[in-house]
């Protein structure tokens, strides 16, 4: 009798004690994430500090908490294999814990930034379970987005210097001014042609004086505005005319135009960027004008100094992987506006492709006397196709560089 006396108790106790977790558990139990640091560069690191409060008097005998960052952060992690250790990456971590009443765990995780862009921390999954562990139950907590659990992950420039080799110079001897542009207006004397020289430098009254070709040496600009065009086009020709088809490709494109506008503003030179995607992404002010064409096209204001040079990063870290329009379109409106894009400037073009349709831009741009540089990002097979007057500039080791891995 005493024995299944007990047997009852024991059943009354387990069903009352699930009753009460299962009513109880997540009651007065808070979760909160925040950032130490809510602007950062691409390859920086970050410390996320978790905090998980047990309000009430109920212990909480087993709790776990999965917590998942979005893509472009990682936990980084170290881990011990024998006497060495070594770092991991994951985009997601679970903790265990076993929580007395009125008690508080906090954890501090560090964050690296993989990937640049603008990033809240995500929602948490808890389960939990009760004194026997027979009964796991779970539930979501959405994490209200705000400034101290968001992040803005700047791009990070690279060496355009060692990642890019012209098309004129292979033998990689050949040295070159920090600035990337010269201004024909600014004559410094004149020398003999070579092969390397452009036929639009020529200077034919010298020729014929001399009696060979003499070309105008030109002063590298300093302070004369400058553009950098981004083209959000992946190939020739997108499956879906508005997202690009490769998209790593665009991010190593906003990488090199990042790179440019450092250079142009740490020299004191004003520059802005343009590019067909939606302006109303970034500004609603930043259209190249009020026509239907002009307003799919962004452009913003001039940047110039280290502080310009932060909010041309800011602008680039919220770009969104969209077209506005097709690149050909974009290079129609130039050309038939360049007051709008390169009055007393000059143009650099960063783009993963380049075709005929953009040579003749660089024709119709030169003979209203704007000079076009490009940046080809992923391969060096168009150098056959460019002309001698083309400065192009393309990426000298594509295949050894993986776009949007992760790096440690």
């Amino acid at each position: 009798m005493l024995f299944v006396t007990v047997i009852v108790i024991l059943i009354i106790a387990y069903f009352v004690q699930r009753k009460l977790y299962r009513e109880r558990t997540f009651e007065n139990l808070t979760y909160s994430a925040t950032l130490e640091a809510d602007e950062v560069t691409v390859g920086d690191d970050v410390y996320m500090v978790e905090s998980l409060t047990n309000e009430k008097v109920l212990p909480l005998p087993y709790i776990k908490v999965a917590t998942r960052l979005p893509e472009g952060l990682a936990f980084r992690l170290v881990t011990e294999d024998g006497e060495k250790s070594r770092e991991i990456f994951t985009d997601s971590i679970e903790s265990m814990f076993v929580m007395k009443g009125r008690q508080r765990i906090r954890r501090r995780w560090r964050v690296s930034c993989k990937k640049r862009g603008i990033y809240a921390l995500g929602d948490v999954h808890l389960v939990a379970n009760d004194l026997i562990g027979f009964n796991p139950i779970s539930h979501g907590i959405e994490l209200p987005r705000s400034k101290g659990n968001t992040v803005t992950v700047l791009p990070a420039p690279v060496d355009l210097d060692r990642d890019f080799t012209s098309t004129r110079y292979f033998s990689g001897d050949v040295i070159t001014p920090r600035s990337l542009l010269t201004d024909p207006m600014l004559r410094s004397g004149a020398r003999d042609y070579t092969t390397l020289d452009p036929m639009n430098r020529i200077n034919w009254k010298l020729t014929a004086s001399h009696g060979h070709l003499m070309v105008n040496v030109e002063e590298y600009v300093q302070k004369v505005q400058s553009n950098v065009i981004l083209n959000m086009t992946s190939q020739i020709i997108e499956h879906d005319p508005t997202v690009p088809e490769n998209p790593e490709y665009i991010e190593y494109n906003i990488t090199v135009a990042a790179s440019l506008l450092e250079r142009f503003t740490s020299e004191n030179v004003p520059v802005r960027l343009i590019a067909n995607t939606p302006p109303e992404t970034i500004h609603a002010d930043f259209i190249a004008s009020d026509d239907d064409t002009g307003r799919n096209i962004l452009i913003t204001p001039a940047f110039c100094g280290k502080y310009g040079l932060l909010d041309a990063m800011r602008i680039l870290a919220t770009l969104e992987m969209k077209i506005s329009m097709p690149v050909e379109k974009m290079l129609d409106y130039v050309v038939s506006n360049p007051h709008l894009f390169a009055e007393n400037g000059n143009i650099v073009f960063v783009t993963a492709v380049l075709d005929e349709r953009m040579i003749v831009f660089h024709r119709e741009m030169l003979k209203r006397g704007i000079e076009v540089i490009f940046y080809v990002t992923t391969t060096n097979r168009v150098v056959a196709l460019v002309p001698d007057d083309v400065k192009v500039f393309y990426r000298s080791y594509f295949d050894s560089y993986k776009v949007g891995a992760y790096h440690g």
